[in-house]
């Protein structure tokens, strides 16, 4: 006695071909509509993107050095009234810092927006963060440097115009130079000095992380070659 199976055959094939139940296909276009407002795993799949990273960041630091430029306004705002309280020598040693501390407020901002440049110039590589980093390293190092500087040489001459009531105003950038006191001609010179040899340690620091990114770099580049031609 033989069993017949194709009719099971016949109602197997049936079952794999007919359409998909409505409320599966329900659940799958809710799904995908749900997706779409769900928009934080496009945002990591974009950021994962090294050169849509890298234009973000660029972005990021344009946007940066327009809020630099404000906070240089307020800056200069702040030295102008200082300035103005002053008798005739200390309006002049006022007007000499506010030309200082304009030109370095400009020249971080320049720097800014130079360096976002080539961060969103850099070529496509297998670690796009390295890189990054080593031009981050560089403008932070010249940034500060080229404030420190500029604001040492100006507190210097504030200090010869207005003696110690130039570190009311001289405090407020106590984070790039130091506030030693004293109100003579010595103490203005010491004061550019200090400021002139922590600029130059910072500039040399921020640039030599560049090069050590720039050596991890090639490193990594190189391990990934080795193990691309073992397999």
């Amino acid at each position: 006695m033989t069993i017949d199976h194709r009719p099971w055959h016949a109602a197997a094939v049936a079952e794999a071909n007919a359409p998909e139940p409505t409320s599966r296909q329900h659940a799958g276009k809710g799904a995908a509509g749900v997706e779409r407002y769900l928009f934080f795993g496009h945002v990591l799949d974009s950021l994962a993107r090294g050169s849509n990273f890298r234009g973000y960041f660029a972005r990021f630091l344009k946007i940066a050095a327009v809020v630099i430029a404000f906070t240089g306004l307020v800056a200069l705002f702040d030295a102008w009234k200082f300035t103005s309280r002053q008798e005739a020598p200390g309006i002049i040693g006022g007007i000499a810092y506010m030309f200082f501390l304009a030109t370095g407020f400009y020249m971080v901002v320049h720097a800014a927006i130079l360096r976002a440049g080539h961060i969103a110039a850099l070529p496509d590589s297998e670690f796009p963060i390295i890189p990054l980093c080593a031009v981050v390293s560089l403008l932070a190092g010249e940034a500060y440097a080229a404030f420190s500087t500029s604001v040492s040489l100006g507190g210097g001459v504030l200090i010869w115009f207005t003696q110690k009531r130039a570190y009311e105003l001289l405090r407020e950038v106590s984070a790039f130079v130091p506030n030693p006191g004293g109100g003579d001609f010595l103490a203005g010179i010491l004061f550019m000095i200090r400021g002139l040899v922590r600029a130059a340690v910072v500039l040399t620091g921020g640039y030599l992380a560049s090069e050590l990114f720039l050596v991890v770099g090639k490193m990594a580049e190189r391990g990934s070659g080795v193990h691309a031609n073992k397999d």
